[in-house]
């Protein structure tokens, strides 16, 4: 019997109407990271999503504060033991591709610094993605009138109070 004749189920589809858990998703197997993961290299955001892990959580059934020395039972881990005899560089890193700012900032916020090291930004392509306000505008200088008035956000102050108190003309200043 087709269940899904004109779709691919997804995980919506499949649990409308409850959460589903790890123990109805895995119902007759224990998953391991190597099962979860076959695709891609996990990150600490993708295997924590919803909760930010305590050391209390991760060593629920422990009864000892962990150190290094009990993580890593048989050695303490050196860049030179990580990296398999050789401290990584760019060029190592990156063997096959150009690295662009995406695939250098996947897990970092860039700076200012880091990002214009070369150039100075322009408004231009500091809000490129987003619509400035004052507060953005003007983070590190004051306003000046005449800046104010370029967005007419004086202007109907002035008018109004025109409008509220006319000039008079001062005849104690006629000879």
């Amino acid at each position: 019997m087709l269940l899904y004749k004109h779709e691919v189920p997804t995980l919506e589809s499949l649990y409308q109407h409850e959460e589903p858990t790890l123990e109805s998703l895995y119902k007759h197997e224990v998953p391991t990271l190597e099962s979860l993961y076959q695709h891609e290299v996990p990150t600490l955001e993708s295997l924590y999503k919803h909760e930010v892990p305590t050391l209390e959580s991760l060593y629920q059934n422990e009864h000892e504060v962990p150190t290094l020395e009990s993580l890593f039972k048989h050695e303490v881990p050196t860049l030179e033991s990580l990296y398999q005899n050789e401290v990584p560089t760019l060029e190592s890193l990156y063997k096959h591709e150009v690295p662009t700012l995406q695939s250098l900032y996947k897990h970092k916020i860039p700076t200012l610094e880091s990002l214009y090291k070369h150039e100075v930004p322009t408004l231009q392509s500091l809000f490129k993605h987003e619509v400035p306000t004052l507060q953005s505008l003007y983070k590190h200088e004051v306003p000046t009138l005449a800046s104010l008035y370029k967005h007419e956000i004086l202007k109907q102050v002035e008018l109004s109070h025109q409008a509220r108190y006319p000039p008079q003309l001062n005849h104690g200043l006629q000879g």
